[in-house]
């Protein structure tokens, strides 16, 4: 799954989320951001029960639009996401 975001407040920190499992052993779940400049992105070998990944960021003084995406990196098993989510960090310092 990937959706792109746009329209970011500048010089803001945020933190982007989801919760993820996998009833097969073997699978991965990876939850990656991706914009022109850069790439960051939280992996995980999942099992039965729900795991949180997330990734925090800072945007610049010109944000551009990023893609989000939400994958199977481990093997043909299924993966479940739930609970997709992007908040801003109010009151924490975040040093990209």
């Amino acid at each position: 799954m990937q959706q792109t975001i746009e329209n970011l407040e500048s010089n803001t920190n945020y933190t982007m989320s989801v919760w993820v499992k996998a009833p097969d052993s073997g699978a991965k779940g990876e939850l990656r951001i991706e914009s022109k400049d850069s790439e960051m992105s939280g992996q995980t070998s999942l099992t039965s029960e729900w795991e949180f990944l997330s990734i925090e960021f800072k945007t610049d003084d010109r944000p551009k639009p990023f893609t989000v995406s939400l994958l199977n990196t481990g093997s043909q098993a299924t993966v479940y996401f739930d609970d997709v989510g992007l908040v801003k960090n109010i009151g924490q310092t975040i040093n990209n």
